[in-house]
């Protein structure tokens, strides 16, 4: 039932008051579900802010029903790339499969518009498309069998094989986008040491072979020489299908 309280909780996601903004969304999830549906159709007139709060408590408390549509507006909506962002990885969170055209059609997008695939908006995009069952990850043999889990990480490997990593990847015509150095502590929690891609871009003028192998040569180099005691590395790497 749409009732005045939470009705005041779903205004005060979008308070200036930032303080004020959280306090709301954690009343939001203490209500549940119930509030999902007229919390998205809300939010659509929020701020970028107001709207990752609404997420954020969609994504904590709705199921595909009930927050489905609503993130799915977000997604193909907001003029806001954090938003879409957000979106997407609720989208796969909450496994809604009805979202698999919008979010094909926005990675469609992001192709054609040359974004960076290192964008944090398409990393969530093929992530959500990932979950959903619509996206293979290629994970080779050696890659599959050194990974493990890591507190805030989805998997991390040990950084004395990472040459051994990208070589395989390399092999298995994988363009590997990043890569970021961890120290990683005896309960799996892990401190960020590092990345080594700072200078290197996606060149979308060069063929899918021509990037990978510059996306190989570039990470060996910056891997060569760099400590490997109790640090692990976590890895972003992409196939030709990914556009």
């Amino acid at each position: 039932m749409h009732t005045d309280e939470y009705v005041d909780l779903i205004t005060s996601l979008d308070d200036a008051d930032l303080a004020r903004a959280e306090d709301a969304k954690w009343q939001l999830i203490d209500w549940g579900e119930q509030v999902v549906a007229d919390l998205l159709r809300d939010a659509r007139s929020m701020s970028p802010d107001g709207q990752l709060y609404a997420v954020d408590v969609a994504h904590e408390v709705g199921s595909a029903a009930a927050a489905g549509p609503g993130l799915t507006a977000l997604l193909t909506a907001s003029p806001h790339s954090e938003v879409r962002r957000a979106a997407a990885i609720a989208l796969g969170g909450l496994r809604v499969d009805s979202a698999i055209t919008a979010l094909s059609d926005q990675q469609r997008q992001l192709v054609s518009r040359r974004l960076a695939p290192q964008s944090l908006e398409a990393a969530a995009i093929r992530r959500a498309l990932t979950a959903l069952g619509v996206r293979a990850e290629i994970l080779p043999a050696l890659t599959r069998s050194l990974r493990r889990a890591a507190i805030g990480l989805e998997w991390v490997w040990p950084a004395d094989r990472l040459t051994d990593l990208l070589l395989e990847l390399a092999d298995h015509q994988q363009v590997v986008l990043d890569v970021y150095r961890f120290e990683q502590f005896r309960d799996g929690s892990v401190r960020a040491v590092g990345a080594d891609n700072s200078m290197w871009h996606f060149d979308h003028d060069l063929s899918w072979p021509g990037a990978v192998s510059q996306s190989h040569a570039f990470h060996c180099l910056q891997a060569s020489g760099l400590p490997t005691t109790d640090i692990v590395v976590s890895l972003n790497w992409i196939d030709r299908a990914d556009g």
